[in-house]
């Protein structure tokens, strides 16, 4: 048996200098709407967000068996896709239609342990057209954004070249601005994608925290800058109690070191108290907290608007400023040690003190700033990583729940779905003054359920609204 009847391959990028051998050929032109990183020297537009793939993979299959030797990595740039440049020639046995090509897109950043995770990729199998003995046969795909996470194929090509390419043209990679203007206490939080889930969790949290990224594509939103103080929802309490929503517990008037009464550090006061009532506020629970945004024509934020805002709006970022690990100064997390937290995290309570939640805007580098939001002169979004934790608007779902197990990109997602395994509960999001350094980070979730007691020192809230025009999806 010959070497042309096992199936000889050559795989190459076609702008390359080398000829094809004569014989009887596929090329194969690959071109995608995905977000590929420029080619050096071009300059860059501050309204496009981070490359989704910067790698391409080839590996030619006979009768679905990957063949010896014909897996092909290459880097990849915007240009290569314009000029045509990303093709792959197979040179297969004359007239065997059961040769396939796999292609997969990827970011080398997001392969681990060498493995391509499914949901930061984009894989589709080509059928090549049986061959005669010489002559080349061009074809081509089109490889789309929105089939990021699934396996698409075995699809036939089109035949001939792409003509224009369609890259850098998918709608979720550019920043969208938001319809309208922020309120008093408000910033826009631009529209975009990002990759949501953090590769860092994995092992760690596992019932919890989602590890496998997904696209997942956010509408602009605007979002209070600060969490919502003891001060503000007074003021609307009179509204909300006439409506049965209950009030916050209040503060027991103490801080008792050997208690385990939640309320000494609750923040709460039935009246008024300058001391306390422009405090962030606490022990409150995600129906009264949901009510009081609805009074504003707002809802509480979803996992993925908090995640996107955390992580930089598509920066990427492992904490809300940045990369780099927190310390004591960074967010209000780690001061318990006393009372009813006397057994939470201390490594940043200062000696002498009490611990508990703060004024807005102590953390000093929790905050999104005006030149990450690009308002500029605008205000910034602050207390991101601690302080308090959350309430989403989001229903908890565990990871391997349908909601967030699938690997496919995700528009505004928000789950409505009470989880199977663990019962009815919501999501919170951030760290807080009881929590460690992990749980700073832009990617970190819990889960609070109604069977566990429902007002907690550590968690309070912030409202959000679309910012789409009306009628805008």
């Amino acid at each position: 048996m010959t070497a042309r009847s096992l199936l000889s391959l050559l795989v190459l990028l076609c702008a390359c200098t080398r000829e094809l051998p004569p014989a009887g050929q596929v090329v194969l032109y690959i071109d995608t709407d995905t977000i590929v990183p420029e080619r050096a020297g071009t300059p860059a537009d501050p309204a496009r967000l981070s490359p989704l793939v910067d790698r391409a993979r080839v590996e030619v299959l006979l009768d679905g068996q990957v063949q010896p030797n014909s897996t092909r990595d290459f880097v990849l740039d915007a240009e290569m896709f314009r000029r045509n440049e990303v093709s792959f020639g197979v040179v297969p046995p004359p007239g065997n239609p059961n040769v396939t090509v796999r292609v997969v897109l990827f970011r080398v950043d997001r392969v681990i342990d060498g493995a391509i995770e499914p949901g930061v990729s984009l894989e589709t199998i080509v059928a090549l057209p049986p061959v005669a003995e010489d002559g080349i046969n061009e074809v081509s795909i089109t490889m789309k954004t929105d089939d990021f996470g699934t396996k698409v194929g075995p699809i036939a090509p089109q035949p001939g070249r792409p003509s224009t390419s369609l890259v850098n043209t998918w709608r979720g990679g550019r920043r969208a601005s938001c319809a309208g203007v922020p309120r008093p206490g408000e910033a826009c939080v631009p529209g975009g994608s990002f990759f949501f889930g953090d590769p860092q969790f994995r092992g760690r949290t596992a019932s919890q925290d989602i590890y496998e990224e997904r696209l997942v594509i956010v509408s602009p939103f605007f979002l209070d800058l600060t969490e919502v103080t003891v001060a503000e929802f007074r003021k609307a309490l009179p509204g909300l109690q006439a409506r049965g929503v209950e009030a916050p517990k209040p503060w027991s008037g103490q801080v008792r070191p050997n208690t385990t009464d939640n309320t000494d550090f609750c923040t709460w006061t039935d009246e008024p108290n300058p001391l306390r009532d422009n405090l962030a506020l606490n022990c409150i629970t995600r129906n009264a907290a949901r009510e009081y945004c609805r009074d504003f024509g707002k809802d509480l934020p979803t996992e993925a608007q908090m995640e996107f805002v955390m992580s930089g709006l598509g920066e990427e970022w492992a904490f809300p400023w940045g990369n780099d690990e927190p310390n004591c100064d960074a967010a209000v997390w780690g001061r318990a040690g006393l009372g009813a937290f006397r057994d939470d995290p201390q490594n940043c309570r200062k000696a002498g003190t009490e611990g508990g939640p703060t004024f807005p805007r102590q953390g000093t580098s929790d905050t999104l700033n005006d030149v990450v939001l690009r308002n500029a002169g605008g205000e910034s979004i602050a207390d991101l990583g601690g302080n308090l934790s959350e309430w989403m608007q989001d229903i908890w779902a565990r990871p391997t729940d349908a909601f967030w197990k699938t690997t496919r990109p995700m528009i505004d997602p928000v789950n409505v779905t009470i989880s199977p395994d663990e019962g009815e509960g919501y999501s919170i999001r951030g760290g807080n003054w009881t929590f460690s350094a992990l749980t700073t980070r832009a990617a970190f979730r819990r889960r609070r359920l109604v069977t566990d007691e429902l007002y907690s020192a550590g968690i309070g809230f912030r409202c959000a609204r679309s910012g789409l025009a009306a009628g805008g999806g």
